[in-house]
């Protein structure tokens, strides 16, 4: 499922936002967050980034939903720098993305004229290279998801290897989840088109294979985020510690007084 005009837009596609990614300027509001994750998973550990210091104001935010800043601490460890390393990611993700969008298309529509228009606007749309460039988790979660359906497409045709396929859109789904956690919706629209479309001796099996998969590590996973941080997690704000501005206050001078006593150390 590769063609040399395909290949020509992930090139042209992967310098645009290599460019991209060494030119921004200024980040958004939540980057900082991402940036510290990152930092903190890549000096101590995956564990420790996710418990936090306690003193960052959004600490349940950014910290539990673990795939966008863990990769950016792998990247991390190569560049030295959390902003660059998160930005190499989304670039890397949107890349990604261009391939499994014309893979889609050649699935539901099997004309290489229409694959190729998906993955060119993909590729060359300056708001989606711009976002490739940036430090978003939703082009990560975006790139996990359409995985996730491509997966479950290619579940529905094959003969032999269905049940590994449905295995794996149920662990993509997951990781989508993991990286934003809006993304249950998605798991929850695969499961009842899997009831629709699916070949009818396979329908139902199809949808407890992805549905088990995702629910025996999300039920877990949600269980122990409850326990850890007396929040549900549904949505991003669920989990947000809506904290006071006293409150606030007291841990960002606590933060400056431990990095003070650390200087003079």
């Amino acid at each position: 499922m590769f063609s040399k005009k395909l290949a020509i837009i992930l090139v042209v596609g992967s310098i645009a936002r290599l460019w991209l990614v060494f030119t921004a300027a200024g980040i958004n509001s939540d980057a900082g967050k991402y940036a510290l994750t990152t930092e903190r998973m890549a000096e101590h550990g995956l564990m420790s980034g996710m418990r936090g210091d306690f003193f960052w104001p959004y600490y349940s935010v950014n910290r539990r939903l673990v795939v966008y800043p863990y990769l950016g601490s792998i990247v991390y460890r190569f560049t030295g720098d959390s902003i660059l390393a998160l930005r190499l990611v989304s670039a890397a993700s949107g890349v990604a993305l261009i391939w499994v969008l014309y893979a889609i298309a050649m699935e539901l529509f099997k004309v290489e004229k229409i694959a190729l228009l998906s993955a060119g606007l993909m590729g060359f749309h300056y708001e989606f290279m711009r976002a490739s460039a940036s430090v978003y988790r939703e082009v990560t979660m975006a790139l996990l998801l359409a995985f996730a359906f491509l997966t479950f497409l290619w579940t529905l045709r094959a003969k032999r290897t269905w049940p590994l396929l449905a295995l794996l859109t149920g662990l993509l789904l997951f990781a989508g989840f993991l990286t934003r956690p809006d993304g249950v919706a998605v798991a929850v629209a695969l499961g009842v088109m899997a009831l629709c479309v699916a070949p009818g001796k396979r329908r139902m099996a199809i949808c407890l294979i992805m549905t088990l998969t995702f629910l025996a590590l999300e039920v877990p996973y949600a269980l122990w985020l409850r326990k850890t941080s007396g929040y549900w997690l549904v949505n991003q704000w669920q989990i947000q510690r809506k904290l006071t501005a006293v409150e606030s206050a007291r841990r960002f001078l606590l933060e400056e007084d431990r990095e003070v006593n650390a200087t003079v150390e």
